[in-house]
């Protein structure tokens, strides 16, 4: 970096820093780059944040600094999917999962949450974070969605993908 100047123009490289670090770190880039002006909503690939990437990559310590410097929770990318639906582990049928991800899994969806994440936000193919957790039959992550958002709107067409 020169004179600041690389941190302002930082605009499409998230993707990139996330790539080449990890852990304690990544955080602790990511933390320069927002406090010298990054913007947290700037896209990667496939119009993926770094609220998204922290999300898939279930790491708590890095979704909570993007939420403390505005980190916009319900941005879709490309595809229309939110920070809530890289937040939910996708589990095959019968799959093992941790006690200690699970619990990592619920404060990283409870963050969000408590952000104003909307688990009714459709992607591209119609399904929402809370529709996930239902098919997974993930009964404390819908009802931690309902305690913050209530019930899903009933809708009974589907008019396309809307990507903010």
């Amino acid at each position: 970096m020169k004179n600041g100047e690389d941190v302002v123009t930082f605009f499409y490289a998230w993707h990139l820093l996330f790539m080449k670090n990890s852990g304690r770190r990544r955080l602790q880039m990511v933390e320069y780059f927002l406090q010298h002006g990054a913007n947290p909503n700037n896209r990667g690939l496939c119009g993926v944040t770094a609220l998204m990437f922290a999300c898939k990559e279930q790491d708590d310590h890095l979704v909570m600094c993007l939420l403390k410097h505005k980190a916009s929770v319900n941005q879709q990318d490309f595809y229309g999917r939110s920070a809530l639906q890289f937040a939910i582990v996708k589990r095959e049928p019968h799959a093992h999962v941790t006690l200690e991800r699970f619990i990592q899994e619920i404060h990283i969806i409870e963050m969000l949450l408590q952000h104003g994440a909307d688990p009714h936000i459709k992607d591209c193919g119609g399904s929402s974070a809370m529709d996930k957790v239902i098919q997974g039959r993930l009964v404390v992550i819908e009802r931690l969605m309902i305690r913050y958002a209530g019930p899903a709107p009933v809708q009974d067409d589907y008019s396309g993908c809307k990507i903010s």
